[in-house]
């Protein structure tokens, strides 16, 4: 599984979630989404 190195979701959004989804990896597409490059 894959994930984004920052992301951010509305407030609103995360409280719909049921407390099992909250547990886990939340099965949610963000609202805004931060993925760094690394160049050696």
């Amino acid at each position: 599984m894959r994930s984004p190195n920052a992301a951010w979701v509305k407030l609103e959004r995360l409280n719909a979630l049921t407390p099992e989804e909250k547990a886990g990896f939340a099965p949610i597409y963000p609202d805004f989404v931060v993925e760094l490059r690394y160049m050696s």
